[in-house]
């Protein structure tokens, strides 16, 4: 899909932008809600994401052009709009970088246009607010390195937007590189950007169509029951967070635990901690084979012991496997959005053909698939 942000721009606001940013969406490759247990997560920026043509004004108004509304606010009052609530995004971005210096006197135009699936998993709340921070920091006295948005950005989801959240959606809408995918500790923020090798092969997301809606679904269980695990194992532990305790410690104390569906909560989320840590190394290596096996592994684990893939994504991996797909596995926080599958580039799209088709069949839905590549985070573009 195309982006054209300046032909919005130009038929809203009647003249030409000055300048024109974008910012990726994201897809987590492997380790699912391992961010909530102090683990480690594989994530990379996707081709896919939310463009911007802007100009800056020479009041303090900042009119916003989305989702075929124009929103205004001023810069003297950033309190949440009661009835566009996408534009509180975009308040809440403006409002915690100025509570760290970074602010701007004067307003802008702004035109957005996305490519990102809405309610996909694909991070596009993230992706928007680290593009509007990349917009603010540009133009501000005060200047921040990238990481200062990425925290900014988590702080306007959970404390403005009052949604929960890890860090992992900001971090690789910001900190992206082209070819490459970020291993992230979300414990101590250290990471390292590692090579993405799949020579011969594609990466494909499978949109399930489904439409994300975390706060119908059992996120907060989920959240609860691992609590619950740890404060009984915490009378035979010492951790820190879940992360830190070990799959044969786990075995042994799992006598300890009073709630079974707490035992497989933990289960899910230390290994799958390690699968990441496996994964990250396997893919800079180009052990594209043994890569996919981890993905099935993961998608096993996620789907059995944490309870949030559902049939639509289960769906998606076994008709992606059916059709000769290598590995596939859920991404993101599931109950609904996205699937991914690795295969030979040969066989791609006889493989995308089948899951759409399978699909429809199983589940009444459409399925969208689109080949994704590692990509570089939020920036100017000219």
């Amino acid at each position: 899909m195309s982006l054209n942000s300046k032909k919005l721009f130009r038929e809203k606001f009647g003249y030409e932008p000055s300048e024109m940013y974008f910012s990726p969406g994201r897809v987590n490759l492997i380790g699912e809600y391992t961010d909530i247990a102090g683990g480690h997560v594989l994530p990379m920026a996707i081709q896919l994401g939310i463009e911007a043509s802007v100009s800056l004004r020479k009041d303090r108004t900042v009119r916003v052009f989305s989702f075929k509304d124009t929103v205004s606010f001023s810069l003297d009052n950033l309190e949440k709009n009661t009835k566009h609530s996408w534009i509180n995004y975009i308040i809440g971005e403006f409002y915690e970088l100025e509570k760290r210096g970074v602010k701007v006197e004067k307003g802008f135009d702004i035109a957005l246009d996305s490519s990102l699936p809405v309610g996909s998993g694909l991070s596009s709340s993230a992706c928007l607010e680290v593009l509007i921070g990349t917009i603010i920091n540009q133009h501000s006295l005060k200047k921040v390195e990238k990481l200062e948005i990425v925290k900014a950005s988590k702080e306007n989801e959970n404390e403005f937007m009052g949604l929960s959240s890890g860090i992992m959606d900001q971090f690789a809408c910001e900190m992206g590189e082209e070819g490459k995918c970020i291993f992230l500790d979300t414990k101590t923020i250290e990471y390292k950007l590692s090579p993405f090798i799949i020579q011969g092969h594609d990466l494909v997301i499978m949109n399930s169509n489904r439409p994300r809606k975390l706060t119908d679904s059992k996120y907060n269980d989920r959240v609860r029951e691992m609590k619950e695990g740890l404060e009984d194992l915490k009378l035979y532990l010492n951790f820190n967070c879940a992360c830190d305790i070990s799959l044969e410690d786990l075995e042994k104390y799992k006598d300890k635990i009073n709630n079974p569906l707490s035992y497989k909560r933990l289960k899910h989320l230390i290994s799958d901690n390690l699968r990441v840590i496996k994964a990250s190394e396997l893919l800079s290596q180009g052990r594209v084979d043994e890569f996919c096996k981890v993905l099935n592994e993961g998608h096993q684990s996620v789907s059995k012991d944490f309870e949030v893939a559902g049939f639509e994504l289960d769906t998606l991996c076994e008709e992606a496997l059916k059709g000769g797909a290598k590995g596939a596995r859920m991404t993101g926080a599931g109950f609904g959005g996205c699937c991914i599958f690795v295969s030979e580039k040969s066989k791609t799209k006889e493989i995308m053909l089948h899951v759409v088709d399978a699909y429809r069949q199983k589940t009444g839905y459409n399925c969208q698939c689109y080949i994704a590549s590692p990509n570089d985070g939020a920036k100017k573009i000219s």
